[in-house]
Parts: structure tokens; C-alpha cells; sequence
């Protein structure tokens, strides 16, 4: 059984044939087909494809010879496995943990070049796989070009069982993680001068220390719901970030010192109620939203009972706190460069606030009631 259109490239003539010795399974074929069983198109194809023959003959020398010199060429590019062929396409094996998906894009984005991404079609494990068609000498010479270029600029480093991404190229603008990476390493993505864009993968536990730490160009992130932690240092000084969105039912408990540190264009985040700690105890553990110059508005998850000092240091455009019910003192340091500050709400009113934390024109609010004075303790 052989398709013409493929053999002859003529795309869309819907022709085949069928060639069998069993005479038996040959006529059962003929009684389960139609009695005019190919358009008008085949048929006209069918009858001018003898006029062709020898240019047809010619061609397929220069196109064996083509398809030989283009999986040479292929096979030349460091991590790619080419798997030989007797079609006019390849089918291309990524390794190093490549995202087939990702390249398809970016392929098209940049090049105008448009390659099948196999993704959908075979899982095995990790394993990427693109196909690509055999044209003429020209365009093979183009895809050859982008995709050594591909691979030169997006150099991603991977352990041994594509679990774990290690490091990530500077040059990326965009990547999207594979799905089977479950842990990124500890300053994988940091002074990615150009990254913009980001997703990270469903089964992501956590953020480890300096993972994005200067990506001026980071814009927005979603946290997966699996994330129970947010390293030190996580996201400092991603200057263009402003939007963090936490997944629906986030596992999310801890974010650590300096996480968010620097983020001038941050103008808003809402932690999940999961959040029990911000920050540690210990001697340079708060900062974690120290320099949020854009934040307005922070609403403290209930669980967490405690914060470091300079923890919204130079928070200039802040103007209003909720403090939880289970933070029973605040550091006078706490709110340090929080010049704009009007408005604190405290579901504690026995929560201590030491003297000088705040400014006489701020506005304290104990369970939605005002009050005109409070008294401080040193």
C-alpha cells in the first residue's frame, strides 16, 4: 500500500494504491470500495503521469541525493539525533531536555520556518521529537542555519534523567519549561538579560535561591500549585515585574528573604493563605519586599505570626498594611522608607507596636474600628 500524493508530491489528490499476490484479498477489497473511488483531479493526474516518467526518474536521483546531504548536514548540529529516512521528511530527536514546542515557535517567529512538533504524537518519558521535510538544496541550507543558531543561542543544561534544569542560556526571550522538569536548580535563570516570558512546569516544588534574580525584562510569572517555597533572592531585582499570580489551590508556605527584593514595578501580589513564613528570624532575614517602590497595598496571610525587620524597606509607595491576627509585635524597622504609608489594619489589638514604627498621620484601624491614639512600647 503506497500513497501517490506523497510519493510524487501531489498534496490533496487523496491517491493511493494497493498492491497485493492474494487475489482473494484482492477482489474482498474491490466489493468494499466505492464504484467511483477518486476524484476528478486523480484521475486527470493519473492520466499525464506516464508524459512525466522520466523527469519523474531524474527527480528522484537528485532528491535521493538531497535527502543524503541534508541528514549529513543535520546530524552535524550538536544535540540532535536524526533518524534516517526512505520518506521525503526526518524525524528529529532533541536532546539535552530541548522543548520541541518551544523550538517549533521560535523557528516560526524568527526564520518563517515551520517544523512538526511531535509532542502530541509520541511520549516516551522525557523525549522530544520534531519532523522536518526534505526540500530543495536552498531551503534545507536555511533550516540547517536556523536550527544551528537555535541551538547555539538556547543551550540549556539538563541532569542526566531531564528531571532537573540546571542552566539556562542568557539569550533566551522567551522558554517554556517541559512539563516532566520538577526541579530547576539554584541561580538557573539569573541575569537572563532577556528574558520576558516564562512558564514553569506543573510539577515544580520549588523556587530555589537566585533562580530569576536580575531578569530586568521578567514581566509576569505564574507560580504552579505545587510550589511550597520561594527561595532567597528568588526574583531580586526583576525591576520589570509586576504581576505574580498564584494558582487557585497554591501549596505555597514560605518565601524567603530578599525574594522579591527590588521588584520596582511590582504593584500588587496576594500571597495564599498556605503562606505561614516571610522571611526567617534569623540576622538578615526580612527584605523579602524591600524596594517594592510600585506596591500599594499588602494583605499579610493569616498564618504568619512574624516579620522581619526591613521587610518593606523603601516601600515608598505603600499606603496600606493588613497585619494578621497572629503577629503580635512589629518591628520598628518593619515599614523603614515607607513614606507614604496611610493606613494599618490590625486584627490583633494586642499586637505591640514598638515606638516610632509609625508616623502620627498613618491610620490605625483595630477590626474595622477606628481609633485616635495608641500607645507605643519600647
Amino acid at each position: 500500500m503506497k500513497s501517490i500524493s506523497k510519493s510524487y508530491g501531489v498534496p490533496g489528490l487523496r491517491l493511493g494504491v494497493l498492491a497485493s499476490s492474494d487475489r482473494v484479498f484482492i477482489d474482498r477489497m474491490k466489493k468494499g470500495i466505492s464504484i467511483w473511488n477518486i476524484n476528478s483531479f486523480a484521475e486527470f493526474y493519473m492520466q499525464i503521469a506516464e508524459k512525466y516518467k522520466k523527469d519523474y526518474d531524474a527527480a528522484k536521483v537528485a532528491f535521493c541525493h538531497e535527502r543524503s546531504r541534508f541528514m549529513g548536514a543535520l546530524s552535524g548540529i550538536e544535540g540532535l539525533r536524526v533518524y534516517p529516512s526512505e520518506a521525503n521528511y526526518f524525524m528529529i530527536e532533541l536532546l539535552r531536555g530541548h522543548s520541541s514546542r518551544t523550538m517549533a515557535k521560535q523557528l516560526l517567529s524568527r526564520h518563517n520556518l515551520f517544523i512538526k512538533d511531535l509532542s502530541g504524537k509520541i511520549k516516551r518519558d522525557n523525549r522530544q521529537f520534531i519532523r522536518v521535510a526534505i526540500r530543495g538544496s536552498e531551503d534545507n541550507d536555511l533550516l540547517v542555519a536556523a536550527l544551528k543558531q537555535y541551538m547555539a543561542e538556547n543551550n540549556v543544561l539538563y541532569d542526566y534523567h531531564q528531571t532537573t534544569l540546571v542552566r539556562c542560556s542568557v539569550d533566551y526571550e522567551e522558554f517554556d519549561i517541559s512539563e516532566y522538569i520538577s526541579t530547576i536548580e539554584s541561580y538557573a535563570f539569573s541575569d537572563c538579560e532577556n528574558l520576558s516570558k516564562i512558564t514553569l512546569p506543573q510539577y515544580l516544588t520549588a523556587i530555589k535561591e537566585y533562580t530569576f534574580a536580575n531578569c530586568p525584562k521578567l514581566e509576569s510569572i505564574d507560580i504552579p500549585e505545587n510550589v511550597t517555597k520561594i527561595g532567597f533572592g528568588a526574583f531580586e531585582n526583576c525591576v520589570s515585574l509586576k504581576k505574580i499570580t498564584f494558582h487557585q489551590f497554591s501549596h505555597l508556605k514560605a518565601v524567603g528573604p530578599f525574594a522579591f527584593a527590588e521588584c520596582s514595578s511590582l504593584e500588587e501580589i496576594q500571597l495564599p493563605p498556605t503562606v505561614t513564613t516571610i522571611g526567617t528570624k534569623a540576622e538578615n532575614g526580612g527584605c523579602s519586599f524591600s524596594g517594592c517602590e510600585s506596591l500599594i497595598e499588602m494583605d499579610i496571610p493569616a498564618k504568619v505570626d512574624f516579620l522581619n525587620e526591613a521587610m518593606f524597606y523603601n516601600c515608598k509607595n505603600l499606603k496600606k498594611v493588613i497585619i494578621p491576627y497572629n503577629m503580635n509585635y512589629i518591628d520598628q524597622d518593619l515599614f523603614y522608607g515607607c513614606d507614604n504609608l496611610e493606613e494599618v489594619v490590625l486584627r490583633n489589638a494586642n499586637t505591640v507596636i514598638e515606638d516610632g514604627t509609625f508616623d502620627e498621620k498613618v491610620k490605625i484601624t483595630i477590626e474595622n474600628q477606628n481609633i485616635n491614639k495608641i500607645y507605643f512600647e519600647i
